[in-house]
């Protein structure tokens, strides 16, 4: 593994923002591609925001952290948090086939990231959430 950094970002939308610029400045010291600049966007913004509307309210969630490292085939994303366990790799059922009526609010982000990374793994260590994305480095 090369190339590690790690942001530690208050649950703020404000902070959300931020982290998305120093996202770009790792990207653009480690030549990461711009597909996959685009999708790490995407990933930081809906996990980022999960985190803050779902966490915020627990005592022990005023941050998260974000830890990224390039291998040669993968750009790995690692979330950590101290809300309420959760796994998004087992979100909510999202029902495709539903109509915009009778659709349930939740879940297509969380299908999205899923359906965007190469894996997603989640593990509950002691009281921290973490979420492991992969994302291949393409062009």
């Amino acid at each position: 593994m090369k190339a590690r950094k790690t942001l530690r970002i208050p649950n703020t939308w404000e902070a959300l923002t931020a982290a998305v610029q120093e996202l770009d400045d790792y990207f653009d010291t480690h030549d990461v591609p711009p597909k996959t600049r685009f999708t790490a966007h995407l990933v930081l913004e809906e996990i980022g925001s999960n985190i803050i509307k779902y966490s915020r309210n627990h005592e022990m969630a005023d941050f998260f952290k974000l830890s990224m490292a390039l291998d040669p085939f993968d750009l790995i994303m690692s979330f950590q948090d101290q809300g309420e366990p959760f796994d998004a790799t087992k979100g909510p059922k999202v029902d495709m086939n539903a109509t915009i009526e009778d659709s349930t609010i939740g879940g297509r982000g969380l299908l999205l990231v899923k359906n965007l990374s190469s894996s997603m793994r989640y593990e509950r260590v002691g009281d921290v959430n973490v979420l492991e994305v992969r994302l291949k480095l393409v062009e």
